[in-house]
């Protein structure tokens, strides 16, 4: 129990074999069925999971929502750590993720393991402290809003229109045009985005004077995560591993980002091969 009575996940973050997915040890176990409300698309949960396990503070659909009822024994932001956790283990693998494997799994109060010492704790600081600089450089020019938005580069230089539309088109609907098929293209392109990365919010803008940047916002909030942690979290018996799991998830970020502006310039490239076309004017020439 910590000090204000709430249990703290112990051992492997205290998951044993009750739903086959850890096995660590017998002890004092509650299963969090018992603390949490679990449903498949729940309304107000404090986070979802997907069919990986992996937990998002977005709500999707076929998503199994998880509700700490409990918050007398078990803190929401603590449990969400919990399945990140699990995750970067490997727990879900072989194992479906469903209301009943997650209501079925179980808390070990007891603690059994040692302290890995101070100096391990600073490299894990500096580490941490070294991926949330990561991820501000990574952020380009999109972090004005909260701090939470990643830019990418949308400039195009290279929209060769076909000669027999600027023979035959008027110059102001050949610029309609394009900007046109700009809000389409990248409307299709963040659809997809946030079908793959959830933490994608769908609040997203082109900024810029001549909007020339994506600016894709962060619902999960992960930067301002980590900086919380990093400044308030209490150095408790769980604090080590819950430091290397918040380094795994900046790690999985800079990754997701790093993907994800290949896929812009990828996206770009092939609008600019698209309006070379007469594909997307065939309706304005007679």
């Amino acid at each position: 129990m910590g000090d204000d009575g709430r249990i703290l996940v112990a051992g492997v973050l205290g998951l044993v074999a009750v739903a086959g997915i850890m096995t660590r040890r017998s002890g004092s176990r509650l299963v969090l069925g018992e603390l949490a409300k679990v449903e498949k698309g729940l309304e107000g949960a404090d986070f979802w999971l997907d069919a990986k396990g992996k937990p998002t503070r977005t709500r999707g659909a076929g998503l199994v929502g998880v509700k700490v009822t409990r918050t007398d024994m078990l803190v929401p932001d603590y449990l969400f750590y919990v399945f990140e956790y699990l995750v970067m283990q490997g727990a879900w693998r072989e194992k479906k993720v469903t209301p009943e494997a997650v209501r079925a799994i179980a808390f070990d109060v007891q603690d059994d393991r040692p302290s890995r010492g101070s100096a391990n704790k600073e490299d894990l600081r500096s580490e941490l402290e070294e991926k949330i600089k990561a991820l501000r450089k990574a952020q380009g020019r999109g972090g004005d809003r909260a701090g939470e938005g990643y830019a990418f580069n949308i400039k195009t230089w290279n929209v060769e229109v076909p000669s027999v539309v600027t023979k035959w088109v008027p110059d102001n609907v050949i610029a309609e045009t394009l900007a046109d098929q700009t809000n389409i293209e990248l409307q299709s392109l963040v659809e997809s985005l946030q079908g793959e990365y959830p933490w994608v919010s769908t609040d997203w803008e082109q900024a810029g004077r001549s909007g020339g940047w994506l600016v894709l916002y962060d619902d999960e909030g992960l930067i301002g995560n980590l900086q919380d942690f990093f400044a308030y979290a209490p150095e408790d018996d769980d604090w080590e591993v819950f430091m290397e799991s918040n380094i795994a998830r900046a790690d999985e970020r800079l990754s997701d980002v790093a993907a994800i502006r290949t896929r812009v310039r990828e996206a770009v490239r092939g609008y600019e091969r698209y309006m070379a076309t007469i594909d997307p004017w065939e309706g304005l020439i007679e």
